[in-house]
């Protein structure tokens, strides 16, 4: 689960911020739903970094940010028959409508979105998709787009229009592309999606000139000319006589059964296409109704993104790992011959628990069958041929493969889990990067690779340890150079100043997150006072129930020398979270989740403020539990699951009003 989390976090930099996406939309949505369902399943194992608790996406900084005129909203995707039917019922349901209504059926091409900006018919401005909100001047890039049309052709042309499409490349412009790369001994672009999206942002743009870059058009903004096409077929048809390329894949359909029929007669000869397709897109016709439907704060409700849905490979088992995560969980891992899949080489798959793994009952050399649920990283649901009979049966270690301490097994829940804590050195290792991560201390510029090395070369063995690190220690260490080092002895020496709250996170304690150690470290106001608390007084905190506090005070009874070693180094803040009493309390007993950044406080001080108003718990992810969703600036995926379970959405700035209320009424 943790590398599943660390794959969607890269995916994401690559995919957000870089635009370099390395595996598909409908890959990325399928890992979601896997990571969602398994942190749902362990809800201890969720951590700040999850990608399920990040929100938005990051424009590159080399490209000049511009607001978009309107929203540009991404379309939610659906991959089953029934979605389809689901979606229509409630298109229908919005108008009140018994009749059929007529749908825009069209390709979901595999490139970037762009908005391209026209004035009496000139080219003025392009802009990738960004946020949502803003996105990237790519003009200078995009005057170079063979069949942009930087003049239209027709008279009849609103002063203002604005055309948004996709920018692709064509399969054999790729091809050729690729081959030169080869040719100059250069990496290849691993799909046509990464070359087109690469080829307009990059900063040099003769280089887009000769990647024979293309722009098909979905959609335009006509302004006041919006009433004189009031259909989106009419406006495709329009956009085709101002001198656009549309696909003409597009047709109008008012019964679903002959949408799934345009969407399996597209799906048969999506190879012989010359453009890369991941689906059709569903759109309702017409404009007065899209309007009428509206929109979510991230997709309208009006269309929906039909994807194309499981293809089958079948490779062979070289070995199978058993990888240790932070709080000791181990998950069985498959490792096979490598396996092509759009455009990315893929050689393992989890296999999540020992369940798992006994019920495939895997041996080196099988063949196996790989399920592709929505273009998704491979999952392994069946053996298609079993070695030899001679081949040695995989099973499920009973010692820890890192540290060979014990393993015990909670069948209720499927864990298996090592018993070795610190001497682990994997669950050491993951121990030592959160405790520096923004969950702990946030002490930049230890990553991963370089506490590894500080562990090799033994200059750490555990979280004080890292206090102990100087200069001259760190130029030892490979790949730190004297400027990195004066950093992060700096970044040290930072961090010692903190608040006992995240003093208690940094611990990485089972089950203590940041609602939890704001209320501890509130009840107790010391350290002195939690170290020496008996099981019975933490069980007196309100909402720590007995699971948490046997997490809590074991740890520190069994961890006495490190946490007075730890009080001795860092100056710990004592911090008393008084919580406040009001006739009417919006937030009392609510379970309260945030999204995106605030622009108006740092996400632990509304924390706090959320607390002290009386909320019951603050959790990093939606579930059914989850009373209210406030929102900041760039709230993603979240605002989705709220908006699926029908849950209360509160924008920064109500939240701020009611947080400035409540802060002036008298106790």
């Amino acid at each position: 689960m943790q590398n599943l989390q660390k794959k969607l976090n890269y995916y994401s930099y690559k995919y957000y911020t870089l635009q370099n996406p390395i595996i598909s939309d409908q890959k990325f949505d399928y890992l979601m739903l896997i990571l969602k369902k398994l942190e749902k399943k362990h809800k201890y194992l969720i951590h700040s970094n999850s990608p399920t608790q990040k929100v938005g996406s990051n424009l590159l900084q080399s490209l000049k940010s511009i607001p978009h005129i309107t929203p540009m909203l991404s379309i939610k995707n659906i991959f089953k028959l029934k979605d389809l039917l689901n979606f229509e019922k409630k298109i229908k349901h919005k108008l009140s409508l018994k009749k059929n209504i007529n749908f825009c059926c069209e390709l979901k091409m595999d490139g970037l979105a762009v908005s391209i900006l026209y004035k009496k018919g000139i080219f003025i401005q392009a802009t990738t998709r960004g946020d949502g909100v803003n996105g990237e001047n790519v003009t200078k890039n995009a005057r170079t787009i063979c069949n942009l049309p930087i003049k239209l052709n027709n008279n009849n042309i609103p002063d203002k229009l604005e055309v948004r499409g996709e920018v692709v490349i064509l399969k054999k412009d790729f091809d050729i592309l690729n081959n030169n790369l080869y040719d100059q001994k250069k990496k290849p672009f691993s799909n046509a999606r990464n070359a087109a999206s690469g080829s307009l942002r990059i900063k040099n743009y003769s280089k887009t000139n000769k990647r024979k870059l293309m722009f098909f058009a979905y959609y335009c903004n006509l302004f006041n000319f919006e009433k004189k096409y009031n259909s989106q077929f009419q406006r495709l048809k329009q956009l085709k006589n101002w001198g656009f390329s549309i696909n003409e894949n597009y047709i109008l359909l008012n019964k679903v059964n002959k949408i799934y029929k345009f969407y399996n007669a597209i799906f048969s000869k999506k190879n012989n296409l010359n453009v890369e397709i991941d689906g059709i897109v569903v759109k309702v016709d017409n404009i007065k109704y899209q309007k009428k439907i509206g929109n979510t704060i991230t997709y309208p409700r009006w269309a929906i993104a039909f994807k194309f849905c499981s293809q089958k490979y079948i490779t062979k088992i070289i070995s199978i790992s058993f990888q240790v995560g932070r709080t000791g969980i181990i998950t069985p891992v498959a490792h096979f011959t490598p396996v092509k899949i759009t455009g990315t080489v893929v050689t393992k798959a989890s296999l999540y628990n020992k369940n798992t793994l006994l019920k495939l009952n895997i041996s080196r050399g099988d063949l196996v069958e790989i399920k592709k649920a929505g273009e998704v990283i491979p999952k392994i649901v069946n053996i298609i041929h079993q070695s030899h009979k001679t081949t040695k049966k995989i099973c499920f270690p009973k010692v820890c493969p890192s540290c060979s301490s014990d393993i015990i097994e909670n069948k209720s829940n499927k864990i298996s889990k090592c018993t070795g804590t610190l001497i682990c050195s994997s669950q050491k290792q993951k121990t030592l990067e959160y405790f520096v991560s923004k969950s702990g201390l946030n002490i930049l510029g230890l990553g991963p690779s370089i506490i590894k090395k500080l562990i090799d070369n033994n200059l750490i063995n555990n979280i004080s340890d890292f206090f102990s690190l100087t200069q001259e220690s760190l130029l030892k260490i490979s790949g730190i150079e004297k400027k990195s080092a004066k950093n992060i002895i700096n970044n040290i020496a930072k961090s010692k100043q903190i608040s006992l709250y995240t003093f208690i996170c940094s611990l990485g304690i089972l089950k203590i997150g940041r609602s939890s150690a704001l209320k501890i470290s509130s009840f107790f106001s010391s350290l002195h006072k939690i170290k020496h608390a008996s099981m019975q007084e933490f069980l007196q905190i309100k909402n720590i129930g007995k699971k948490t506090a046997k997490h809590i005070f074991y740890f520190f009874k069994n961890n006495k020398n490190l946490i007075s070693k730890l009080e001795k180094i860092l100056q710990i803040k004592n911090n008393v979270l008084k919580l406040k009493k009001f006739k009417i309390n919006f937030f009392k007993n609510k379970h309260i989740v945030f999204t995106g950044s605030l622009k108006t406080m740092n996400r632990q001080i509304a924390i706090k403020n959320v607390i002290s108003f009386g909320c019951k718990k603050v959790n990093n992810y939606i579930s059914k539990k989850t009373n209210l969703l406030i929102c900041g600036e760039k709230g993603g995926r979240k605002i989705k699951k709220a908006e699926l379970l029908k849950i209360k959405i509160l924008k920064e700035i109500k939240f701020l009003s009611i947080c400035k209320k409540y802060s002036k009424t008298k106790q």
